[in-house]
């Protein structure tokens, strides 16, 4: 019966884990990880992301955002991504914050959440991390 316990009291502590808020994980790099999305329009959201450090980055901020898209809430299909690798923007330099907001305009009566890979870079080594947005309805 101990054993029992013990078994679900560490399955519940990781999926407790695994379903942190985006602004609820960090790393010796990243302290500060948000990915807030928004209705901005009637057949747009934005995703405004802002990667914070507790000193100075060669490189922060943003290395992916991938839109997903749901008719049902459940079933999500990756529908957009951007990258930095196209969009300088998305990353800051010699800085410890980084705010960058990205607008997609998609059909209306879908559900829409945003994949968000977090990235910070330093001399000694980097960090990066993903994480989901919540949800939002056209």
């Amino acid at each position: 019966m101990k054993r029992v316990l013990s078994l679900v009291l560490i399955l519940s502590l990781l999926a407790a884990a695994l379903c942190l808020p985006a602004a609820a994980r960090s790393s010796d790099y990243i302290s500060r990880s948000d990915a807030l999305i928004a209705k901005s329009g009637t057949n747009s959201i934005s995703i405004k992301t802002t990667t914070g450090s507790g000193s100075s980055m060669t490189s922060i901020g943003v290395t992916t955002i991938v839109i997903e898209q749901s008719a049902n809430g459940t079933s999500w299909t990756p529908v957009r991504t951007y990258s930095s690798r196209y969009t300088a923007a998305m990353l800051g330099h010699n800085v410890m914050t980084h705010t960058y907001t990205q607008t997609y305009t998609g059909p209306v009566n879908y559900s829409y959440r945003a994949l968000v890979t977090f990235y910070a870079a330093d001399k000694n080594g980097s960090d990066s991390f993903s994480l989901y947005s919540a949800v939002v309805r056209l």
